[in-house]
């Protein structure tokens, strides 16, 4: 898991070593959700464009604005 990394909570189950389980989106790799690594986890609302290119998206909404720079 890196900074950018998209994945599915695909399980919330607690017992003494996780919370749950993330199934990353680009490797399908399954990350269990650990304690250290829940405390370091910040939840994100968008990606960029560049990002998103050749992705399938069910749904997508984009932010147009007059100005040059959305804040």
């Amino acid at each position: 898991m890196q900074n950018g990394s998209l994945g599915k909570l695909i399980s919330v189950e607690q017992n003494e070593l996780s919370f749950g389980v993330v199934k990353l989106d680009d490797t399908q790799e399954e990350i269990a959700i650990t304690k250290l690594l829940l405390d370091s986890l910040e939840a994100g609302y968008c990606i960029t464009l560049h990002k998103a290119q050749g992705s399938q998206f069910k749904r997508v909404i984009v932010a147009l604005g007059k100005t040059k720079m959305i804040d």
